[in-house]
């Protein structure tokens, strides 16, 4: 519910999923409070290593995480949330393998264009 008033408010789309943590973050710190607000909040952190988005910012906001709740009860599975995006982030690709960045791709042909006669993997 809180995304559909965020995004109906601000009337924005977001461009990925740093944005999207970031303004849902925000917005649980403006708008909620006590437990519901920790918990809303360290969901962003779980949905992040369940899904394995692995969005990039999200050691800058459990740094906040931290400094807002430093007792949450919620932190040792928060940590290990944390732990999977960041060992995800540090992972160097072989040669020549490239992930691409799809949150702002809309079409199929947006990414087949970018590797003409190459051999393309999608996992969907």
């Amino acid at each position: 519910m809180a995304g559909i008033e965020i995004f109906q408010n601000n009337g924005k789309q977001v461009k990925d999923g740093n944005e999207r943590n970031q303004v849902m973050f925000d917005w649980y710190k403006a708008n909620l409070q006590g437990r519901v607000q920790e918990v809303a909040m360290g969901l962003i952190f779980v949905e992040d290593a369940n899904r394995e988005y692995y969005a990039i910012g999200i050691p800058v906001l459990y740094e906040e995480f931290k400094k807002l709740w430093p007792n949450s009860i919620l932190l040792p599975k928060i940590e290990s949330a944390l732990q999977k995006n960041i060992a995800f982030n540090k992972t160097e690709l072989p040669e020549g393998v490239n992930i691409l960045n799809t949150d702002s791709v809309r079409t199929f042909k947006e990414i087949t264009s970018q590797y003409a006669g190459k051999v393309i993997f999608i996992d969907v």
